[in-house]
Parts: C-alpha cells; sequence; structure tokens
C-alpha cells in the first residue's frame, strides 16, 4: 500500500470530504432523539435507547457465530418465493429469520431435559443456525426441515463447513420439503418452530405430531419461538404448557400422558 505524502494528503482531503456526511448523520439521529424525549419523555426515552444497544449488540454478536466458523446464517429473508419455495403452502408460509444467539441458550436452559437424552427437530431450519446451535448445545441429533430450496442450499454449506470444523459434534440431517409431509423420528425429541407458518399450517402440523405421539409414544418437546399462533398449541389436547414466556413458549407431549 503507499504511503508517501501523495497519499498522506489523499487520505486527508477524504477524510474532509466525508466528514460534513458524518456531521449531517449525527446531527439527525440527535435531532429525532431529541423529539423522541419530547414526545415519550424520559422514562420511555430510556427504555428505548436501552432496546436499541441491546438489539445492536445482539445483531454483532449473532454475525459473531459467522465469522468464527465462516458460514452464513445471518440477515432476514421475506419473500419465499423468491427462495425457490413453490406449491400451495407458500402463502402460509412467514419469511426467514435467524435464530437469535442469547435467545437460543435461554431457551436451552428452560427446557427440563438434558440435551444429549434429545433429538433436535428445526420445522422450517432456513440457513441451519439453530442445527448448530442445537450441536454446540450437547444434543444428540439434529433434523433440520426447510421449504425453500435456497435457504436449504445454504444451509448444506453451512453445516459442510461446520462438520469440517466440528467432526466430532453431532450428527446433522437437512431435509428440503414441506414440513406437513415429514415423518418424525420415533425418539425423544424437542421440535422447533421459529413461527414458520401461519394458523393453518401449524394446526396441520400438530394434528400430524399428535397422530404420530400417539401411535408410538416418547417425549415431545415443542419449542414455539415468537408465539404469534400460540393458541393454537394451547388448544391441542395432548400438549401441556411448561413456560409461557412472551418471546417463546415450551410445550410437553409426555410418553406416559
Amino acid at each position: 500500500m503507499p504511503n508517501g505524502p501523495g497519499a498522506v494528503m489523499s487520505k486527508i482531503v477524504a477524510t474532509r470530504e466525508t466528514q460534513p456526511n458524518r456531521h449531517a448523520d449525527i446531527n439527525r439521529l440527535l435531532h429525532k432523539a431529541w423529539k423522541k424525549l419530547l414526545a415519550d419523555g424520559p422514562v420511555s426515552f430510556l427504555r428505548a435507547g436501552r432496546e436499541y444497544v441491546e438489539g445492536r449488540h445482539r445483531s454483532w454478536n449473532d454475525a459473531r457465530l459467522d465469522r468464527r466458523w465462516g458460514i452464513d446464517t445471518c440477515g432476514i429473508d421475506l419473500n419465499l418465493a423468491e427462495l425457490g419455495a413453490a406449491g400451495e403452502q407458500l402463502a402460509h408460509g412467514t419469511y426467514y429469520e435467524p435464530i437469535q444467539i442469547d435467545v437460543f441458550a435461554e431457551i436451552v436452559r428452560a427446557l427440563p431435559i438434558a440435551p444429549r437424552d434429545y433429538c433436535f427437530i428445526d420445522i422450517g431450519s432456513g440457513k441451519g443456525r439453530a442445527l448448530i446451535l442445537a450441536a454446540e448445545a450437547g444434543f444428540r441429533h439434529a433434523i433440520g426441515v426447510e421449504f425453500a430450496p435456497r435457504l436449504h442450499a445454504i444451509a448444506q454449506r453451512n453445516l459442510a463447513i461446520y462438520r469440517g470444523v466440528r467432526p466430532h459434534a453431532c450428527s446433522i440431517e437437512n431435509y428440503c420439503q414441506d414440513a406437513t409431509s415429514y415423518d418424525l423420528p420415533r425418539r425423544n425429541a424437542v421440535l422447533f418452530f421459529y413461527n414458520p407458518f401461519d394458523d393453518v399450517v401449524m394446526r396441520a402440523m400438530l394434528e400430524r405430531i399428535e397422530r404420530s405421539w400417539r401411535e408410538h409414544p416418547r417425549d415431545l418437546i415443542l419449542v414455539y419461538r415468537n408465539p404469534v399462533y400460540s393458541m393454537v398449541f394451547d388448544s391441542a389436547p395432548f400438549l401441556q404448557s411448561l413456560v409461557a414466556h412472551r418471546a417463546y413458549r415450551v410445550y410437553r407431549a409426555s410418553a406416559v400422558a
């Protein structure tokens, strides 16, 4: 990299040219903050500031996983059709957003089980972040089911990279299919849902889970992150509510029920 006088002067000029833009951005941010303070009062203003800082820290922490393993799980994708999803279930799908690392850790701590004794199944597995986190959390086995082919392809690459650097982690399977046609394994399992679809498909999914559970009794833990349609779970007669957190719900279908 050149470092002579000409390069130094170019850097100074570039800095001066960009400085007004930075000052304008800061001024706009301060003006916006001042208006919010006047409109909402100091308590609400401080709460919003704290949430903003926490959100920025969470984004940085989530990106750290990708930096650590050299994978790609970040980002929010709103259009499932552009991700290759098709068919009658497309209208019932939501969008891709990866599970936040700190929220996943909190959920695992809240589970009344030892991960090593359970299979982890992510319904709507996206780019595979939850599968990797499940492997790191010590689950016996991890399975992903994803509807959108392009998300599935990204997950396959991520999992291949992860297996290369963590060869002794649990085995991970990943399927690209409609979740309502997926046959659950006949073993104790944690089923993870990050609000992957609406109440229509969720109800069909729970009916399929209940049939499988009654035919082959075993312990099933259902985790519902962002519980927009929690009423569907609450009304399912075979489920017992264990945790009712505003950010997630945990239910259980016990083998001894």
